[in-house]
């Protein structure tokens, strides 16, 4: 019974269907592909931005633009015409924008500031987890100040759905580390 078992599993195993050996291919050759310390940060920063999603509505994403050098955190958000009516889109707009300087420790009161260490939990990110690898980097708290000058956030905010073509009835946008917050209505980037 075990022999016919073995013989079975075999036969199972070399009939893979080629899609699957394909896939298996792929999968070894883009795991052959290097991948920086700035590659991992910005999908970790992307994961841990996530937070600022109420609902699967939302969107949130991270991506870098070498022409100027910024980290682009782009959001859309969806909010109930009861809010905008109550408070403005254009305060509504500022709230998600807020959310996520906060989220990064970013602290927008009547001064700029950050929480203690938040710093450091983003160059943390963009840092080796290996103690030995840590020792030949830049300072992490240091790494992680020069990060968050770089890093500008744009909001969409819209009363629906957001779906192609993408309509947001506000868009807010700033540096992470500035108190200036510029407004444009509609459906214009």
């Amino acid at each position: 019974m075990s022999k016919r078992l073995g013989v079975t599993l075999v036969l199972a195993l070399l009939s893979t269907p080629p899609c699957v050996a394909d896939l298996t291919e792929l999968v070894a050759r883009l795991r052959q592909e290097p991948m920086s310390l700035f590659d991992w940060g910005m999908v970790q920063l992307e994961r841990d931005l996530q937070q600022a999603r109420r609902d699967d509505r939302d969107f949130l994403r991270v991506d870098y633009q070498p022409g100027n050098e910024r980290i682009m955190i782009d959001a859309s958000f969806v909010v109930l015409p009861e809010e905008i009516k109550a408070i403005s889109a254009e305060k509504a707009c500022y709230a998600r924008h807020h959310a996520i300087k906060l989220l990064l420790g970013v602290i927008d009161t009547s001064d700029l500031h950050f929480a203690p260490a938040s710093d450091y939990r983003l160059g943390l990110k963009f840092s080796h987890q290996d103690p030995e690898a840590m020792k030949r980097q830049p300072d992490i708290a240091a790494l992680g100040t020069e990060l968050m000058k770089s890093i500008f956030i744009r909001v969409g905010i819209s009363s629906e759905k957001m779906e192609f073509p993408f309509s947001p009835d506000m868009r807010c946008h700033g540096r992470l580390m500035s108190q200036e917050v510029a407004y444009t209505p509609g459906d214009t980037r």
